[in-house]
């Protein structure tokens, strides 16, 4: 990022390391970079023998700008091999080439769905409002690059809302994932579905096109079980995409946001509680700050508890929330910041009467750090007292990011 002068060289040294099949890697590198050797190299990976390499040089071009590179674009729209034609008709709406749209009306004739599908989405981008329809009626017909496609077409409302009803399972999630970007309130009922994590154990990962150009997203039932024989971690990509959708959610009303953080508090959705509780403390409005203060009091949820006292702490709500955060602080403070074994998965544990009270490793790092870069932005003498005392009673291994919070809590 750098664009260091012996960037180009290393990267290519590297690349010669490695199996052909795997350069795909690469060209992102060399169009990020820029200069006349990186260029050079990505216009010989548009000639690459692997057809992966090619796509990625196409794509790779048109997502950094590089529209001096548009007439080996164009002239591999016309190949045979379908993949690559996605790949140059996706690379053409990048880049705004209006001369290129000819080219792209042809390739609306192709017998492959996903090359006609990216040829209509960048005549769309040029200003042709027809392919639009084309769009929502490959969407219609449960096309799941068409659906995402519709996320970034403003006025497609219509054809989504059908689909987020759909029996089949990932027609609705595509669906639901798109009305949910255009902010469409009536996703609220289905969209729960998909946030709520519960027995059917929802995962979900993103699916590509050949050409790579296109994205729908897959939807996985017991992602638990089947991340034993997934190569990628599922369950992180999992909490990601339901991380995102929450953030989305902020885009709704005030009121559909609210009711869907009550619903999360009480499911217990433990995971999303520390963005929730964030997301409702940037909002500020008074109901927010009334279930925040609601759920400060709540009953076997020490997670949600701690995580509504802090940020009712840092809104400055009142000396009780901070009281509440030094003696969360008092009772973990020999607990190591940083820990890397997680617990048992509840699959393998010998007692589960006490687990849902219990909190993970994780969640108990998290949560301390966060208590005391809070109480350290204080800059009194009790949050400078608390810091001392963690530093000479806590865990040793927490000393060095405790005297870093002591610095900037008497600054």
């Amino acid at each position: 990022m750098r664009k260091s002068r012996t960037a180009v060289g290393q990267i290519e040294s590297l690349m010669y390391k490695i199996p052909p099949q795997m350069r795909f890697f690469f060209p992102q590198f060399f169009a990020l970079i820029g200069t006349t050797d990186a260029i050079t190299l990505l216009r010989h990976m548009m000639d690459d023998q692997f057809h992966m390499t090619r796509i990625e040089a196409i794509l790779s071009a048109a997502r950094f700008g590089r529209d001096d590179l548009l007439p080996m674009i164009r002239s591999r729209a016309t190949h045979l091999n379908s993949a690559e034609q996605e790949a140059c008709a996706t690379a053409i709406g990048y880049l705004k080439d209006s001369k290129s749209i000819p080219v792209l009306k042809n390739l609306t004739n192709s017998p492959s769905a996903n090359v006609k599908l990216a040829a209509r989405h960048s005549l769309y981008t040029l200003g042709d409002d027809t392919s639009k329809e084309e769009i929502q009626k490959l969407a219609a017909e449960g096309n799941l690059f068409a659906i995402q496609l519709l996320s970034e077409i403003p006025g497609t409302e219509k054809t989504l809302l059908p689909l987020m009803r759909s029996h089949d399972l990932q027609i609705r999630f595509n669906a639901v994932f798109a009305l949910l970007k255009l902010k469409e309130p009536s996703v609220l009922g289905p969209l729960l579905e998909f946030l709520i994590r519960d027995t059917k154990d929802l995962g979900f990962q993103p699916q590509f096109s050949l050409g790579n150009s296109l994205m729908a997203w897959k939807v996985i039932p017991s992602a638990m079980q089947h991340q034993q024989d997934n190569p990628n971690d599922l369950l992180t990509l999992s909490l990601s995409v339901r991380e995102h959708m929450l953030k989305e959610c902020l885009e709704l009303s005030p009121d559909t946001f609210l009711q869907i953080s009550s619903i999360l508090f009480d499911t217990k959705q433990v995971e999303l509680v520390p963005l929730l509780v964030s997301l409702m403390e940037n909002l500020q409005t008074p109901e927010a700050i009334e279930l925040l203060a609601a759920k400060a009091q709540t009953a076997g949820a020490p997670l949600t508890r701690a995580y509504c006292n802090l940020a009712l702490l840092r809104l400055k709500k009142g000396d009780a929330y901070k009281t509440a955060v030094m003696n969360w602080i008092s009772v973990k403070k020999n607990t190591e910041m940083i820990r890397f074994r997680p617990m048992l998965p509840w699959n393998v544990r010998i007692s589960e009467k006490a687990s849902s009270f219990e909190l993970t490793p994780e969640e108990h790092s998290r949560l301390l750090i966060e208590c005391y870069q809070t109480i350290a932005m204080e800059h009194d003498e009790s949050s400078i007292d608390v810091i001392l005392e963690g530093l000479a009673t806590g865990h040793s291994k927490n000393r060095a990011v405790l005297a870093g919070l002591l610095i900037q809590a008497i600054q």
